[in-house]
């Protein structure tokens, strides 16, 4: 008999709260373990493609999510082209030693570009930018309300790097990992 009263003194209304209060955070410490591995191993999951020009000087890392291959396609040092996302990546290389107003030239490339599309929409202005430590220089637009356009003039030494996006958002907007994308870029 004198056994059950020592165990009853021993399921007080403190001791029961001091024990709930631990179950409770077993349980949160448990969830917060299972999330931290779920985000790691999604992470390792989706992984990334390195494209690389044919000089080797240019290199843009890109999610497999958005599934581009190489195209060939004139001139440019890198055609990236995605069937699945219907979207697009042009990599040109142009001397600017006979630039002499970076702005200039750049609003009138903008113009001229523009100027080809039909059914436009939200131009931007000029953004002056630093990528990778580097001298840039982006504009964007619609067109055809779905088709984003966001170019980057990157001047490195005496040339000029133009990244031409042409994505559809309306397939899959990749437009929200732009720094991202232009994060991943090395050129050599």
């Amino acid at each position: 008999m004198e056994n059950f009263i020592v165990n009853q003194k021993f399921l007080t209304k403190k001791h029961i709260i001091l024990i709930t209060i631990i179950v409770v955070l077993v349980i949160v410490v448990a969830l917060l373990f299972v999330l931290y591995m779920h985000k790691h191993s999604s992470a390792a999951l989706v992984s990334n493609t390195t494209f690389t020009s044919k000089s080797g000087e240019i290199s843009l890392t890109l999610s497999d999510k958005y599934q581009f291959s190489l195209s060939e396609k004139g001139t440019y040092e890198i055609v990236l082209k995605s069937e699945v996302s219907k979207s697009s990546i042009y990599v040109s290389k142009v001397s600017a030693n006979n630039i002499r107003d970076k702005n200039k030239f750049i609003e009138y490339d903008k113009d001229d570009y523009i100027s080809k599309f039909s059914n436009i929409s939200e131009v931007s202005d000029i953004d002056v930018k630093t990528i990778n430590g580097l001298e840039a220089y982006n504009y964007h637009f619609t067109y055809k309300d779905t088709m984003y356009v966001d170019v980057y003039w990157i001047f490195k030494d005496s040339y000029i790097y133009v990244f031409d996006f042409n994505i559809d958002t309306g397939v899959n907007d990749m437009s929200s990992h732009m720094d991202e994308i232009m994060n991943s870029l090395k050129l050599n």
